[in-house]
């Protein structure tokens, strides 16, 4: 096999495989209460749930400041 097409399949596998292992997991709810974990850095959050099928209903939301200065959600 030729370098290039090594290269291309190395790429492709990293494309389909990569993005199956860095999913996010979906927001507990229990008692009709789903929980929302939130990091705060300087200038972003992140969160460790998906958020992208979020549908109307009561939420917590725990917000861990990691930005090392006083910051405000």
């Amino acid at each position: 096999m030729s370098f290039r097409l090594t290269l291309a399949t190395l790429i492709l596998f990293c494309m389909i495989f990569i993005p199956l292992l860095t999913r996010a997991d979906a927001p507990l709810t229990d008692n009709g209460v789903t929980t929302i974990h939130l990091d705060e850095y300087n200038g972003y959050f992140s969160a460790r749930e998906t958020l992208v099928d979020l549908k109307v209903g009561i939420y917590d939301f725990v917000i861990t400041n990691k930005a090392d200065k006083l910051v405000g959600f």
